[in-house]
């Protein structure tokens, strides 16, 4: 709609509202006609933890060490035409060679398994392993099995595979079919299918001894109204599983008719199992209505900010945590179409309460290494209907190409309500090209932004009672401070 500039509107006041401090962040639980305008109803790609608008979260190709040198990093190729489908640490000491010889693992759609050397002595290339044959994507832990190290891959249709130092396989016919495992005190515990209400356990010391006895593994059945268990883990001396709708401790220190349970915490809504998260002093997880933090006796709701965004089936999210940062891959609502599979990445920091997100991508897979000489957060990427191999990081774009970037205000009336207002200028400071929309219930405007390194003013001419402002850019370098807008408040 056009505005009529000859129309008189006597001026009561005018004012700069000042954006200047964009660290508000994302915030979709503050009512919209209350929400300051340093807040975002829509944010995205941009990193605003200093309160700048940068790029924010990317993935970039997936590289290693390839020599002693630390800026000599080499791009690592899966050697197959296979898709890659989930990723895999194995830690291992080499007795022969008398190193440790740790290696990624990648899982592919020709059911085979790859491996790649994480040393300065690493190959380009991530090669078949030949004797290893999986029918689906595998769950994996790392086991020091009759004094050698071993992976021990489970799933539904193969049961559990043992893969020991490197060589030798074994698959193990008695164990249960498992969906979850860890390791506590000796002993692997495991969630099984089918039998959702009990946890099993193995022998001490040999996580391939299934057999039911007082002196071997066994079995804790668990039927009550906090529904099935879905994910085990080993966390501040006990053991805990989490349910559909709660989590339950067991103590499991020495002999099994020493263990003991202890319901610790009924949820209302449904726990998602590959959220959960030990993330050091606490266990990070998603539920149907938000993140949580655990300390071991209680949880709490984490104030996100946006928390009623996950309000799809997140039963496909999945989380690592990777220098001290909680990262989530999952489904957010910040469209309008009901997302079919993971399009969202969040980062978030326990100790400051902020994060960043990811948008418009699917990380199916997402693994943290840490080794004295890799240090990455690896992902597996869907892009249209081809899966990649990455590594995240503060880049700004997706295998070269920038990521569409954006922070949007809600509409705001300046503690003005029911009243004209009028937009006069808008100044700030963007070392990339920057597009700013401003809109309001009438009528909106498109301003432009080339970089430079000095403060910028765009003058106009915009009317409204309500005015919202998207700042939105497609550019990989971008650096956006000190906005502030001009307004007159109208009788």
């Amino acid at each position: 709609m056009n505005v009529n500039r000859s129309t008189y509107y006597p001026e009561l006041k005018t004012f700069t509202a000042d954006f200047s401090n964009f660290s508000g962040g994302l915030n979709t639980e503050i009512n919209k006609e209350i929400l300051p305008i340093n807040y975002a109803v829509r944010a995205y790609n941009f990193n605003y933890e200093s309160g700048v608008l940068k790029e924010g979260l990317g993935v970039e190709k997936l590289t290693f060490p390839f020599s002693n040198e630390p800026e000599d990093e080499r791009e690592v190729v899966l050697n197959s035409e296979a898709s890659p489908l989930s990723v895999a640490h194995y830690r291992f000491f080499n007795k022969d060679s008398g190193k440790r010889e740790d290696k990624l693992l990648v899982y592919a759609s020709n059911k085979k398994l790859y491996s790649c050397p994480l040393s300065t002595e690493n190959s380009t290339t991530i090669d078949e392993v030949g004797n290893i044959l999986l029918s689906e994507k595998p769950k994996f832990i790392n086991y020091r099995l009759n004094g050698e190290d071993s992976i021990i891959f489970t799933n539904l249709s193969d049961g559990m595979v043992v893969w020991s130092n490197g060589g030798e396989v074994t698959s193990v016919e008695s164990a249960p079919t498992i969906t979850s495992m860890c390791t506590h005190y000796e002993r692997l515990f495991a969630t099984v299918d089918g039998e959702r209400s009990s946890v099993w356990f193995s022998d001490d010391l040999d996580p391939t001894n299934w057999s039911v006895s007082s002196s071997e593994g066994g079995f804790i059945e668990m039927v009550d109204e906090r529904g099935r268990l879905n994910k085990v883990i080993s966390f501040n001396d006990y053991l805990y599983i989490f349910r559909d709708y709660g989590i339950t401790r067991v103590t499991a220190f020495a002999e099994q008719e020493n263990f003991s349970v202890t319901q610790v915490y009924t949820s209302a809504v449904k726990i998602y199992p590959e959220s959960v998260c030990v993330c050091g002093d606490r266990v990070i997880f998603l539920a149907g209505d938000g993140l949580y933090s655990f300390n071991g006796v209680s949880v709490t709701k984490i104030n996100l900010g946006y928390n009623k965004m996950f309000s799809f089936d997140n039963s496909n999210a999945k989380a690592e945590y990777h220098k001290n940062k909680y990262y989530l891959s999952c489904k957010l609502s910040f469209e309008t179409t009901y997302p079919t599979e993971n399009n969202a990445l969040i980062e978030f920091d326990p100790e400051s309460g902020k994060s960043n997100v990811l948008f418009g991508y699917c990380i199916e897979d997402i693994l943290s290494i840490n080794t004295e000489n890799v240090q990455k957060l690896v992902v597996v990427v869907k892009v249209g209907f081809n899966r990649f191999l990455g590594q995240v990081s503060q880049c700004g774009n997706v295998f070269g190409e920038s990521t569409y970037k954006v922070w949007q205000s809600a509409y705001c009336d300046f503690g003005y309500k029911n009243k004209f207002k009028q937009v006069r200028e808008v100044t700030l400071k963007t070392d990339s090209l920057l597009y700013l929309l401003i809109r309001t219930e009438d009528d909106e405007k498109l301003l432009t932004f080339f970089g430079n390194d000095l403060p910028q003013t765009k003058r106009l001419f915009l009317k409204g009672k309500v005015i919202m402002f998207k700042f939105y850019t497609s550019t990989t370098n971008i650096n956006v401070s000190q906005p502030q807008v001009k307004i007159k408040v109208c009788r």
